[in-house]
């Protein structure tokens, strides 16, 4: 069985609809371009700083095998 490493995973934003990912104020198509995110506490700032809505947080694993997503309501 697969496991994600989520002390290791990249932490990312991406849009909903679009599927699109949050990049410095903007959006990208590109993961490896997106912001990269430290913690769920610079996340939810960004969030709330871009008004940012319908939005999933992304943990991708490095090797990109594996996705995990939580989505916010």
């Amino acid at each position: 069985m697969a496991s994600l490493d989520t002390r290791t995973a990249r932490r990312v934003l991406r849009h909903r609809r679009s599927r699109t990912y949050f990049k410095d104020g903007a959006w990208t198509a590109d993961i490896d371009e997106a912001t990269e995110f430290p913690n769920v506490r610079e996340i939810a700032e960004t969030c709330v700083r871009h008004q940012l809505r319908e939005v999933d947080l992304v943990l991708s694993s490095g090797a990109g095998l594996m996705e995990l997503t939580i989505q916010f309501s």
